[in-house]
Protein backbone atom coordinates (compact mmCIF):
# COMPACT_ATOMS: atom_id res chain seq x y z
CA UNK A 1 0.00 0.00 0.00
CA UNK A 2 1.12 3.57 -0.89
CA UNK A 3 2.09 5.81 2.22
CA UNK A 4 0.04 8.90 1.64
CA UNK A 5 0.19 11.67 1.25
CA UNK A 6 3.24 11.45 -0.98
CA UNK A 7 4.40 13.29 -3.69
CA UNK A 8 3.73 12.15 -7.75
CA UNK A 9 4.04 13.07 -11.41
CA UNK A 10 0.74 14.94 -10.90
CA UNK A 11 0.86 16.74 -7.08
CA UNK A 12 3.72 17.62 -4.63
CA UNK A 13 2.32 17.27 -1.32
CA UNK A 14 3.21 20.29 0.67
CA UNK A 15 3.40 19.34 4.64
CA UNK A 16 4.33 22.07 6.39
CA UNK A 17 2.89 25.38 6.90
CA UNK A 18 0.30 23.93 4.13
CA UNK A 19 -0.49 20.58 4.67
CA UNK A 20 -1.66 20.87 0.87
CA UNK A 21 -1.45 18.90 -2.37
CA UNK A 22 -0.52 21.28 -5.78
CA UNK A 23 -0.44 20.01 -8.86
CA UNK A 24 2.59 19.86 -10.79
CA UNK A 25 2.95 22.21 -14.11
CA UNK A 26 4.05 19.19 -16.06
CA UNK A 27 1.02 16.99 -15.24
CA UNK A 28 -1.51 20.34 -16.36
CA UNK A 29 0.58 20.44 -19.46
CA UNK A 30 -0.19 16.60 -20.27
CA UNK A 31 -3.30 16.62 -19.26
CA UNK A 32 -4.58 19.69 -20.32
CA UNK A 33 -2.13 20.82 -22.55
CA UNK A 34 -1.91 23.81 -21.13
CA UNK A 35 1.68 25.24 -20.55
CA UNK A 36 1.34 27.63 -17.45
CA UNK A 37 5.12 28.63 -18.17
CA UNK A 38 4.52 29.82 -22.30
CA UNK A 39 5.96 32.79 -23.10
CA UNK A 40 3.55 35.43 -23.56
CA UNK A 41 1.22 33.93 -20.86
CA UNK A 42 2.24 36.62 -18.52
CA UNK A 43 3.85 39.59 -19.01
CA UNK A 44 6.94 40.92 -16.88
CA UNK A 45 6.83 37.43 -14.57
CA UNK A 46 9.45 34.61 -14.62
CA UNK A 47 7.11 32.14 -16.60
CA UNK A 48 8.42 29.49 -14.18
CA UNK A 49 7.23 31.53 -11.17
CA UNK A 50 4.06 31.97 -12.63
CA UNK A 51 3.38 28.36 -13.18
CA UNK A 52 4.07 27.58 -9.49
CA UNK A 53 2.18 30.42 -8.02
CA UNK A 54 -0.73 29.71 -10.30
CA UNK A 55 -1.22 26.07 -9.06
CA UNK A 56 -0.38 27.59 -5.63
CA UNK A 57 -2.97 29.77 -5.69
CA UNK A 58 -5.61 26.98 -7.31
CA UNK A 59 -4.38 24.81 -4.19
CA UNK A 60 -5.37 26.99 -1.74
CA UNK A 61 -9.09 28.09 -3.74
CA UNK A 62 -9.91 23.82 -3.48
CA UNK A 63 -8.94 23.26 0.15
CA UNK A 64 -10.54 26.26 1.24
CA UNK A 65 -13.88 25.29 -0.76
CA UNK A 66 -13.11 21.87 0.48
CA UNK A 67 -12.56 23.04 4.62
CA UNK A 68 -15.21 25.99 4.51
CA UNK A 69 -17.72 24.61 6.42
CA UNK A 70 -16.15 21.76 8.36
CA UNK A 71 -16.26 21.71 12.22
CA UNK A 72 -12.43 20.45 12.19
CA UNK A 73 -10.59 22.01 9.86
CA UNK A 74 -7.24 19.53 10.72
CA UNK A 75 -9.18 16.10 10.86
CA UNK A 76 -10.38 17.62 7.52
CA UNK A 77 -6.98 18.71 6.60
CA UNK A 78 -5.94 15.05 7.64
CA UNK A 79 -8.17 13.41 5.65
CA UNK A 80 -7.73 15.29 2.32
CA UNK A 81 -4.25 14.56 2.84
CA UNK A 82 -4.16 10.36 3.50
CA UNK A 83 -7.24 9.18 2.16
CA UNK A 84 -6.36 7.79 -1.13
CA UNK A 85 -10.08 8.77 -2.45
CA UNK A 86 -9.32 12.10 -1.51
CA UNK A 87 -5.96 12.31 -3.34
CA UNK A 88 -8.18 11.84 -6.55
CA UNK A 89 -10.78 13.55 -6.02
CA UNK A 90 -8.27 16.54 -4.88
CA UNK A 91 -6.58 16.23 -8.43
CA UNK A 92 -9.38 16.20 -10.23
CA UNK A 93 -10.92 19.38 -8.41
CA UNK A 94 -7.72 21.13 -9.25
CA UNK A 95 -7.71 20.32 -12.76
CA UNK A 96 -11.28 21.85 -12.94
CA UNK A 97 -9.91 24.48 -11.60
CA UNK A 98 -7.01 25.44 -13.95
CA UNK A 99 -9.00 24.73 -16.96
CA UNK A 100 -12.04 26.57 -15.18
CA UNK A 101 -9.30 29.86 -14.93
CA UNK A 102 -7.34 29.28 -17.68
CA UNK A 103 -9.33 28.11 -20.84
CA UNK A 104 -10.99 31.58 -21.23
CA UNK A 105 -14.64 29.66 -21.39
CA UNK A 106 -14.74 31.30 -17.92
CA UNK A 107 -13.46 34.15 -18.25
CA UNK A 108 -12.46 35.00 -14.46
CA UNK A 109 -12.51 38.53 -12.91
CA UNK A 110 -10.11 39.34 -9.75
CA UNK A 111 -13.35 39.64 -7.97
CA UNK A 112 -14.56 36.38 -9.14
CA UNK A 113 -11.68 34.42 -8.57
CA UNK A 114 -12.50 32.68 -4.95
CA UNK A 115 -15.84 30.94 -6.72
CA UNK A 116 -15.27 27.56 -7.64
CA UNK A 117 -15.76 25.87 -10.82
CA UNK A 118 -19.38 23.95 -11.23
CA UNK A 119 -17.34 20.70 -11.60
CA UNK A 120 -15.40 20.98 -8.23
CA UNK A 121 -18.99 22.09 -6.65
CA UNK A 122 -20.15 18.99 -8.18
CA UNK A 123 -16.86 16.66 -6.49
CA UNK A 124 -16.92 18.38 -3.24
CA UNK A 125 -20.57 18.08 -2.66
CA UNK A 126 -21.59 14.73 -3.51
CA UNK A 127 -19.02 12.49 -4.50
CA UNK A 128 -18.79 9.77 -0.93
CA UNK A 129 -14.89 9.33 0.41
CA UNK A 130 -15.43 5.73 0.46
CA UNK A 131 -12.77 6.16 3.70
CA UNK A 132 -14.89 7.93 6.25
CA UNK A 133 -18.62 7.05 4.46
CA UNK A 134 -19.37 10.95 3.64
CA UNK A 135 -18.64 13.54 1.09
CA UNK A 136 -15.65 15.78 1.14
CA UNK A 137 -17.65 18.78 2.39
CA UNK A 138 -19.24 17.24 5.12
CA UNK A 139 -20.66 19.97 7.52
CA UNK A 140 -21.41 17.27 10.36
CA UNK A 141 -18.59 16.53 12.76
CA UNK A 142 -16.35 13.96 12.74
CA UNK A 143 -14.23 12.10 15.34
CA UNK A 144 -10.66 10.79 15.28
CA UNK A 145 -11.78 7.91 17.20
CA UNK A 146 -14.09 7.05 14.39
CA UNK A 147 -11.07 6.93 11.98
CA UNK A 148 -9.57 3.73 10.45
CA UNK A 149 -5.69 3.70 12.04
CA UNK A 150 -4.30 4.36 9.02
CA UNK A 151 -5.79 7.53 9.04
CA UNK A 152 -4.43 8.80 12.21
CA UNK A 153 -0.61 9.67 12.86
CA UNK A 154 1.70 12.64 10.61
CA UNK A 155 0.42 14.14 7.92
Amino acid sequence: MTPYPYTGEDMAYKPFPTARYVLTPEYVKTVLGIDLSAPGLVVGANPSIHATRTLDRISRKVYRYCLESAINTELHKRIMAKAPSVREYVRDMMLSEVEYEMTGVNPITTRDREKVSPETEDIANNYTVHEIGTVLRYCGELHYHNLPTWLKGEF
